[in-house]
């Protein structure tokens, strides 16, 4: 038996204990976090599968791991270690979570899931389904990770500080009185908000409750008359947060107080984000209140930057870029053997900055085939010694003001002719979004053609997103936009967008190249609609050396030998000269 088999087992006693047929592990927790507090990691505690997105499912005799494209690979292996059964996400023949437990599950069975950590909207969405279909009964009350491990870790309450107004360009004040005019407009008393980013975005205050995050767990109550309750570990605010709290009309509360404060206020109606209310919280405030669901205001304020965020932005993606030069200086000089030895460089060279502020995700490095797991992570005890060929890097940054996140595949030796084409192919699909003017308003879902046909006509395709949101010191995948076949966001002046095509041969090796860029109004003379454009604010040079030229066409090649100039010129500066010298190599025209 090993822990795995061993909670497993702890899983099914207590089914059979609150009569239930299955129970539902999400990754999520009380704000419908992407990246999550150990005192959440439920679903990764017990299945062992610890990316980013994924779903774990007990029955009685059954265990399932549902994930994406971008795990496939990586949870076979798990899946066929530990005797789970994985549901591949996204492929046609894979049921969804609601259609297998429908199918597999008798009449007026009981399922179990965590009421405080399950957004109510997919809540009410699944209970009234399975009622439907077979009379299912989707049970909230119990959490089962904390009855099985009582000794879980405490909810986190590291220090919280203020973000300065230089990098913001609006001050907390002003943000709590655009939310207060959006109330008074929609005739809506509070609006609570949940998301961890937002909350972080409004306040102008950063912490660090979740890794590679500068969020702090807390929620927000904002009135129509523009003040607002603040819940969140009282003990954590510095000094300075204080006295930055106190020049906005802001009462803070512990963040355990929500619920009990949500009941005791006089009743009204009370606004929130469907996607990132937890049920339990839904149920606390429809008991006394009006709740009106709809989509986060914050993130739709947030995903367009101001003229100062724009500023810095640029500033820090300069510094992250001098940055990775000395990194790839390095690399080139031969002085790394492993894939961590690769993540460990990149960190230092960052840490040398003096905006930096820690590491936006962890850095994913993966020599030859493991390249080709999208999302592989190498760790001091679990990575592999770096051998001729691509190498798949993919990192980011916190700075001052900005987030950053950026993927190169430099080939360590000569490349082969595969790696060359599939290199080249990716910088071409890349090249082809970034170089395309597009109508404002246009939406993700039409960008991601425009991407992807040219990889398409070569019957290749990729299994995740072409692009995300980028915030601002935030979230390095900040909602609501997404580049994919699904997302009907309309982009206007001023997103940060990540542009990230790749190749994935499995058991031979990956390749990805992306680029974050902002949308600004295009220079171009047109007769018809506003036009946008993308200008970069990644600022590395591509691996000349594989790329096959004959493949490009003359406006791809210019677009390169473009792109390098404007990185040769604003890093040049801020080099010594034997770093300048190494870079005009990497520029230089092709």
């Amino acid at each position: 038996m090993n822990r795995y088999d061993d909670t497993l087992k702890l899983i099914r006693q207590a089914l059979l204990r609150h009569k239930m047929s299955a129970y539902i592990f999400l990754s999520s927790d009380p704000h419908a976090s992407e990246y999550l507090a150990d005192r959440f990691q439920a679903r990764a505690f017990f299945s062992h599968f610890h990316g980013s997105a994924g779903t774990f499912v007990v029955t009685t005799t059954e265990a399932l791991l549902w994930c994406d494209g971008r795990y496939h690979l990586e949870a076979t292996k798990l899946c066929d270690d530990l005797g789970m059964t994985l549901m591949k996400d996204g492929l046609p023949q894979t049921p969804s979570i609601l259609d297998y437990l429908i199918q597999h599950l008798p009449a007026d069975a009981r399922i179990g899931i965590d009421a405080q950590t399950t957004p109510t909207t997919l809540f009410s969405q699944w209970q009234k389904s399975l009622a439907t279909q077979k009379n299912i009964h989707l049970i909230g009350e119990v959490d089962l990770y904390q009855e099985i491990i009582p000794t879980r870790p405490p909810l986190p309450a590291q220090p919280i500080y203020p973000l300065p107004e230089q990098y913001t360009g609006v001050s907390t004040k002003q943000k709590l009185q655009s939310l207060a005019d959006i109330l008074k407009k929609e005739q809506i008393a509070s609006y609570l908000i949940c998301p961890l980013d937002s909350l972080a975005y409004i306040l102008n205050l950063r912490g660090s409750d979740v890794e590679f995050n500068p969020f702090f767990y807390g929620y927000l109550l904002v009135h129509a008359d523009a003040t607002a309750d603040l819940f969140c570990a009282t003990e954590a605010l510095t000094p300075e947060a204080h006295e930055a709290i106190n020049q906005a009309p802001i009462t803070i509360h512990p963040y355990e107080t929500i619920g009990a404060y949500l009941q005791n206020i006089d009743k009204n109606t009370i606004y929130s984000s469907a996607q990132h209310l937890n049920h339990h919280l839904y149920q606390q405030i429809t008991a006394k209140h009006t709740l009106s669901l709809g989509h986060d205001w914050v993130q739709h304020l947030k995903m367009i930057k101001n003229e100062t965020e724009i500023h810095w932005l640029k500033t820090q993606y300069r510094q992250d870029g001098v940055a990775y030069v000395r990194f790839l200086k390095r690399l080139e000089d031969g002085e790394f053997h492993s894939e961590y030895d690769v993540v460990l460089a990149l960190t230092q060279e960052r840490e040398k900055e003096h905006a930096y502020r820690g590491e936006s995700f962890p850095s994913i490095v993966g020599t030859a085939s493991n390249g080709a797991i999208v999302h592989y992570r190498p760790t001091l005890d679990h990575h592999a010694p770096l051998t001729d060929g691509l190498l798949v890097i993919d990192s980011g940054a916190h700075y001052w003001g900005a987030t950053t996140d950026i993927t190169r595949t430099p080939c360590i030796g000569k490349p082969s002719l595969m790696a060359k084409y599939d290199y080249t192919m990716v910088l071409r699909a890349h090249i082809a979004l970034a170089s395309t003017p597009f109508p404002e308003f246009s939406t993700g879902a039409q960008l991601d053609g425009i991407t992807r046909a040219l990889l398409w006509r070569e019957g290749i395709n990729f299994g995740h997103g072409t692009g995300h949101g980028v915030g601002a010191m935030l979230s390095v995948h900040e909602e609501p936009f997404r580049i994919n076949k699904l997302n009907t966001i309309p982009i206007r002046a001023g997103m940060t967008i990540s542009n990230e095509p790749g190749i994935y041969r499995q058991g031979i090796h990956g390749v990805r190249l992306e680029n974050i860029y902002i949308s600004r109004p295009s220079h171009k003379e047109n007769l018809f609609d506003t036009f946008l454009e993308w200008e970069p604010l990644t600022l590395v040079p591509f691996h000349t050396h594989a790329i096959e030229k004959s493949l490009m066409n003359p406006e791809e090649i210019a677009w390169v030998n473009l792109y390098h100039k404007k990185v040769y010129d604003e890093l040049s500066p801020h080099l010594d000269a034997e770093h300048q010298a190494f870079l005009a190599k990497l520029t230089a025209p092709i």
